[in-house]
């Protein structure tokens, strides 16, 4: 920005906007969000999010937002801040210091054992590649959000194009980082699929094993849980789909191995298959919307078990 114009303002505050410009830049590389200015509403709004799932003050919210606006003036622009500054403390994404400070129940030991309902937010993580950055942007269109409709769970979807297994320490370790008020009581795991055909099959089910146990060791006590890898109409590595499809359902079986021996869970998702080209989107690869659908319910109905929540 200017200096000169940065110069007019207090020293302090010099210092808040720099840093806030700079949290906000990062967090949008982080979640491969294209760096406009000036940046679109949406963008805004996930940063107020991701700043209340940090544990951020409403003051610290609110002296990010104002950078972000003071940005947006130099340039020219309207500030797009201006419906977000206002009741702050009153978007959903966030809740009072006294409320977000309550202990959280323990999970319990069993795999299959429910977490139990509290009154307190559950805090689930769910981590993985683009199959799950393209599942939020589903679950955000659906009735429930990104929260999918689960009472008392906070879920924090992390997705990231191209994310292979050698990716999810380094990530996690990253997301630990940024010292939430506290681990996530459950993690989902969707990752492996783009490493069929790049890696060899045995190095492959070695490397899911020791990745896998690296993370129960970053979260010692969360429940892991395994999200299987989705069968492909088109892989990138390989034309012959039924041997990438057969090499993919091994590795799923050593990952399910390895995450109960953990005291895990798993979550399959049999109807799901290359036979129904409707739940796939014309690349072959991802899945179209009736698919991001089945694979969100299927997430959904496991997350409620673990919780213990009881449906209608």
């Amino acid at each position: 920005m200017n200096r000169l114009l940065m110069s007019s303002l207090a020293s302090n505050t010099t210092k808040a906007y720099t840093v806030g410009l700079q949290a906000f830049d990062q967090f949008r590389l982080n979640q491969q969000l294209s760096i406009l200015w000036p940046p679109p509403s949406n963008h805004i709004l996930m940063f107020i999010a991701h700043l209340s799932i940090q544990g951020c003050k409403q003051t610290t919210a609110r002296a990010y937002t104002s950078a972000i606006a003071f940005k947006c003036k130099v340039l020219g622009n309207g500030d797009p801040t201006k419906h977000f500054l206002v009741g702050l403390g009153q978007l959903p994404c966030w809740h009072s210091r006294a409320y977000q400070n309550k202990p959280y129940k323990p999970l319990g030991d069993g795999i299959h054992k429910p977490i139990g309902l509290t009154l307190d937010p559950v805090n689930v993580w769910i981590l993985g590649s683009s199959i799950i950055k393209h599942a939020t942007v589903a679950a955000s269109q659906r009735i429930g959000g990104t929260n999918l409709s689960i009472p008392n769970a906070n879920i924090w979807w992390q997705g990231y194009s191209g994310m292979k297994l050698l990716d999810l320490v380094p990530k996690l370790k990253y997301l630990k980082g940024l010292k939430l008020q506290s681990p996530p009581h459950i993690i989902v795991v969707h990752c492996g699929a783009n490493n069929v055909g790049k890696t060899r099959l045995d190095r492959l089910l070695t490397m899911v094993h020791d990745i896998l146990s690296q993370c129960k060791t970053l979260f010692p006590k969360t429940k892991f849980v395994w999200s299987s890898t989705l069968p492909r109409i088109t892989w990138r590595y390989s034309t012959n789909t039924r041997a990438m499809n057969q090499t993919r359902t091994r590795v799923d079986r050593q990952a399910i191995k390895t995450m109960v021996s953990l005291g895990g869970a798993y979550i399959k998702h049999p109807k799901i298959k290359i036979s129904h080209t409707q739940l796939f989107h014309s690349d072959g690869t991802h899945l179209s919307k009736l698919g991001n659908d089945l694979f969100l319910n299927n997430l959904q109905g496991a997350i409620e078990h673990i919780m213990g929540v009881k449906t209608k």
